[in-house]
């Protein structure tokens, strides 16, 4: 089975529009298509598990996956959940916006498909939201578990303005390279 899947909806919810699709990728079937990644996202890599490395406790490492999140993608919004275990209540959360503010999730309209990404250890790219957020439109999000084999250790969503590039495939290819390094760090605090 593919781990790329295309799924549209015909009777969308209020945050959907009537066209959206979502890309979800699978990182545990055997057959998949290749992971792609620009060259830049080497040193972008290199950059964030240095970065995340350094942070000292979740709090810290939330943080720095805010700053990575919303700097390499070019994020309207990034805002993240982390737990000390692969189960249980996340125990750390805090958001973003590209102008310095807090986001809550509350004021993230996908948050229905956060959750699903979280229970179904999916990692998803939404490439067309029609979605309005503070007269903003958003124009694609991602979301990515914070898993490794043992479960998940949180969640990270990031999207972005209509003034942007719509994100890529290759984006959330890196994106889930970031979660599962996080997950490898955090298993070991």
């Amino acid at each position: 089975e593919d781990t790329l899947t295309t799924t549209t909806r015909d009777s969308p919810s209020p945050s959907e529009g009537r066209d959206s699709q979502i890309i979800v990728r699978k990182p545990d079937v055997e057959q998949a298509p290749d992971i792609t990644l620009p060259a830049r996202r080497a040193q972008d890599f290199l950059q964030a598990t240095e970065a995340i490395c350094r942070a000292n406790g979740l709090d810290e490492v939330l943080q720095a996956l805010l700053n990575i999140t919303l700097r390499q993608f070019g994020a309207y919004h990034s805002w993240g959940a982390l737990r000390n275990q692969p189960t249980g209540p996340m125990t750390c959360h805090a958001g973003k916006g590209r102008d310095g503010r807090t986001v809550e999730l509350s004021e993230i309209k996908l948050n229905e498909k956060i959750n699903q990404a979280v229970e179904s250890g999916q990692f998803l790219l939404l490439p067309q939201v029609s979605t309005q957020i503070e007269d903003e439109k958003i124009r694609s999000a991602m979301i990515a578990p914070v898993i490794d084999p043992t479960g998940c250790f949180g969640v990270l969503y990031v999207d972005n303005a209509a003034d942007r590039e719509q994100y890529s495939l290759s984006d959330l290819d890196y994106l889930m390279l970031l979660a599962i390094h996080t997950a490898a760090i955090l298993e070991n605090f």
